[in-house]
């Protein structure tokens, strides 16, 4: 792909974020978007088919800073304490972040409803998220990958989901102290050991 389409998917990006910032998923129709991006309904095609594939990439840029942020973690290098408090950071500035929950669960509604390219996309990247938070469990612990990680992972990953959901229906769910507080007790103080089931 040459650069011009690039820079023409990252303008499409920019002006569907702003937009959706400020009328909403519903009101952010593609010829809005367009508009916004200084170009037709027909070019827009070009880059993306619908609006939802535009509000899944949208979700993707910001999910970049996150893997960048678990490839730090490979680094021998790098500080492994700097870099687990950069990500139950980034985690609490996720799960407070209204417009990306709203624009998750939308399109999670619409994989569920049928759209089965995005219901591949979201167990693919599903999939995607587990192997990333295991990787980090692994590295804080200094144990191998193996059943109980990758279930403490996906449970950990729930959390998040369900804190995402509770930040739209609720006004509050806790401090930022007691937030942060939860989510580096869940990465840091759970032991797991050769004596402890499924390690084997």
């Amino acid at each position: 792909m040459n650069k011009k389409y690039n820079l023409n998917r990252i303008k499409i990006l920019k002006a569907a974020r702003n937009i959706v910032a400020r009328q909403g998923i519903q009101n952010s129709t593609l010829q809005v978007i367009a508009e916004a991006a200084g170009m037709s309904k027909g070019s827009l095609y070009y880059y993306y088919r619908s609006k939802d594939d535009i509000l899944y990439d949208i979700m993707e840029q910001d999910n970049v800073e996150s893997m960048k942020m678990v490839d730090r973690l490979n680094k021998e290098s790098c500080d492994h304490i700097k870099v687990i408090s950069d990500i139950i950071s980034a985690t609490m500035e996720r799960i407070k972040n209204i417009e990306k929950n709203s624009i998750n669960v939308h399109l999670q509604g619409e994989a569920l409803r049928g759209n089965d390219g995005l219901m591949k996309k979201y167990r693919s990247k599903y999939s995607e998220w587990i192997q990333n938070v295991e990787k980090v469990i692994s590295t804080i612990h200094d144990v191998e990958p193996c059943p109980l990680t990758k279930t403490y992972a996906a449970l950990f990953l729930a959390a998040v989901d369900g804190l995402c959901m509770q930040q739209l229906l609720l006004d509050e769910i806790l401090a930022d102290e007691e937030l942060l507080k939860t989510l580096g007790f869940m990465l840091l103080n759970f032991r797991f050991d050769a004596d402890t089931p499924g390690m084997r």
